[in-house]
């Protein structure tokens, strides 16, 4: 029986040993590198979601602020032109009821309404010029003030007198300045539909 020296073999196997304990702490650097590189690509994910997230935030806050105060604007303008147009149907109404003879107490009811409605409109137009407007919107809203101003005069008296019959003069200054604040109402839509845009 040949005879087997223990000790070569217990080299051999403490160098296949060793070898294979080398090899598997370059394998546990390796994954740990891995592991690094992994958290190191998530943490720049995450900012960049976080900075996405914050980015259309703002973006749409911004764009929220445009569209309100575009669509109020608008609304305002609006709201004026059907409140004048009314006004002034509303005086030949009183007009015409004055002359048929109808109840006093339902023309003042009608004549007190439309007072009412144009100093509800001034009011609305003083506080346009105070708010937050473009250049050329405030530049509208003032010469609409100017007329607002000679229309609810005019149109005051027209009512005023309208139960004796008379104030026609009047009637045709109302009409004058009903017609340049249509006019200046339209042009102020027209630009804040482009304003819109």
């Amino acid at each position: 029986m040949p005879v087997i020296n223990t000790g070569i073999i217990i080299n051999l196997i403490r160098n296949q040993w060793e070898g294979n304990d080398r090899i598997m702490n370059s394998n546990n650097n390796l994954k740990s590198g891995q592991k690094a590189l992994s958290m190191q690509v998530l943490i720049l994910a995450v900012v960049i979601v976080i900075i996405a997230c914050i980015g259309l935030f703002i973006q749409k806050s911004s764009t929220s602020t445009i569209f309100n105060k575009g669509f109020k604007n608008y609304q305002r303008s609006t709201e004026l032109l059907k409140d004048i147009n009314s006004v002034t149907s509303n005086i030949y109404k009183i007009k015409n009821m004055v002359a048929s003879g109808q109840d006093a107490q339902e023309i003042k009811k009608l004549s007190d309404q439309q007072i009412q409605t144009m100093t509800k409109d001034v009011d609305v137009v003083k506080k346009a010029l105070e708010s937050d407007l473009t250049d050329e919107q405030k530049k509208f809203y003032q010469a609409i003030s100017d007329n607002m101003a000679a229309y609810q005069q005019a149109t005051s008296q027209v009512i005023r007198l309208a139960p004796q019959g008379t104030g026609a003069a009047y009637l045709s200054v109302s009409d004058d300045k009903r017609e340049a604040i249509t006019q200046l109402l339209t042009q102020l839509l027209e630009y804040e539909r482009g304003l819109g845009e």
